[in-house]
């Protein structure tokens, strides 16, 4: 199971949570085309607080994915991957993890990272993205 946290203004300066299970990719790529990129970028620049998309799914023994992504521009976002395959021996020992920042990347990059959320295994995933 993929979660989805996002955050934006609806009507006023007030960033406004939201929280959704998504059943697919196509969720997904519908909540970051549904986005109102637009708007959070100009009220970022005007009041100094921006919102943004991060995406969770966690697995067995602590195991997990996220991804968050963060409006830049329009049509680019930052977006950070993390993932832990291995929670190890007090959470160090052992541990398998990487975390991946990609400074500028367009919404169809975006959306590719986010598809793998539900095409992989966080093994997998953590095989594919630790080199």
């Amino acid at each position: 199971m993929v979660e989805a946290f996002y955050s934006h203004r609806i009507e006023g300066p007030e960033l406004v949570e939201h929280h959704r299970v998504l059943k697919g990719a196509g969720d997904a790529r519908e909540l970051i085309d549904q986005y109102p990129w637009a708007s959070e970028i100009a009220l970022t620049e005007e009041l100094g607080e921006g919102g943004g998309l991060y995406f969770s799914r966690r697995g067995e023994n602590g195991t997990q994915v996220s991804l968050q992504l963060v409006p830049i521009e329009v049509d680019k976002g930052f977006l950070e991957l993390s993932i832990i395959a291995k929670k190890g021996f007090l959470g160090v020992i052992g541990r398998k993890s990487v975390t991946k920042a990609f400074d500028e990347l367009s919404l169809a990059e975006a959306k590719a990272y986010v598809k793998q959320l539900f095409d992989y295994s966080i093994d997998d995933l953590y095989h594919k993205h630790k080199k």
